[in-house]
């Protein structure tokens, strides 16, 4: 998925496709043409300006979610992005197997599949990110009074405080390439999700019903489970003697494959910047999480980070 955090360009990528849509999809009989567009093209017939479009075919570029064409004869350089390309070949698909069509003709063909494809590019809402990781420790602290909770299993409230701070850290700090953990923030729902969780595992007698979050793609649920996923791993190390070996801890079920080896991907992700706050924190210096994946049948791996 392409998360572009420019307004501006986000804007412009919109118009981008709104320009490819009817160039590469609707009603073409199952051959839909190649189309690739110059700048001069784009900028004449949307409302984009130059000086954006330039930086957004950079961008798409550097996600490599562009085509690019070079100048040749009386053509100039042009473009097409992925998706538009994408949309495109969905619309050239045909049967593998040959049939007879007619019974008076021995000729057969590749039937088609798809006779018309249709593109509507719109904008992904996510909700507002504004809870600081300050603000989730300190709501987490009232969470931890209002059942009068001292210590969880053997950890202090400020000891523990200091661990759920390391695993945002983390996962901060792999999130945040380019700027500064204090710009990290989380949204209301993450927020109330991480602290339930949490509760759950830290409350005397937990329940044991289960917790769904619900959200939509790209609006942070992987960060809303994997924060009291990290903070359990750890303690229940830690509550087993983390010099007696491996053991395992948390238990992830996906239903696809490729999910799995996307989440295994980020999450060793994070445990390997948690890692590496753990090894310089002075209550939990002694843990290092190792992560593994079964997936399509077998345990492909087992990551030491």
């Amino acid at each position: 998925m392409l998360v572009i955090e420019n307004p501006e360009l986000l804007l412009a990528l919109k118009s981008l496709y709104e320009f490819e849509s009817p160039r590469v999809s609707g009603s073409h009989g199952g051959v839909p043409g190649f189309k690739p567009w110059s700048i001069e093209e784009v900028v004449q017939n949307t409302e984009i300006e130059e000086t954006v479009l330039e930086q957004l075919v950079e961008l798409l570029k550097e996600k490599k979610q562009i085509m690019c064409i070079p100048a040749y004869a009386d053509y100039p350089k042009r473009f097409l992005t992925r998706t538009a390309e994408m949309v495109r070949t969905l619309g050239t698909m045909h049967e593998y197997v040959k049939r007879q069509t007619d019974e008076e003709l021995d000729e057969e063909q590749h039937l088609q599949i798809i006779e018309a494809t249709k593109w509507v590019p719109a904008l992904l809402e996510r909700p507002d990110r504004e809870v600081s990781i300050d603000e989730l420790l300190i709501n987490l602290r009232e969470d931890l009074d209002d059942l009068r909770i001292r210590t969880v299993r053997t950890l202090s409230v400020s000891q523990l405080l200091s661990l759920v701070e390391l695993a945002l850290t983390a996962i901060a700090r792999e999130t945040l390439s380019s700027h500064t953990i204090d710009s990290f923030r989380l949204t209301k729902f993450q927020d109330r999700a991480i602290r339930k969780a949490l509760m759950a595992s830290f409350s005397p007698g937990a329940s044991e019903e289960a917790m769904i979050v619900c959200a939509g793609t790209g609006s942070g649920k992987t960060i809303a489970f994997t924060v009291p996923v990290l903070v359990d791993s750890v303690l229940d190390t830690l509550e087993n003697n983390p010099f007696s070996g491996a053991r395992w801890s948390q238990l992830m079920i996906y239903p696809r494959n490729d999910l799995a080896f996307d989440q295994f991907s980020t999450l060793r992700a994070y445990c390997g910047q948690l890692n590496l706050l753990l090894r310089d924190s002075s209550d939990f210096s002694n843990i290092q999480l190792t992560i593994a994946l079964d997936a399509d049948g077998h345990i492909l791996s087992l990551i030491h980070i």
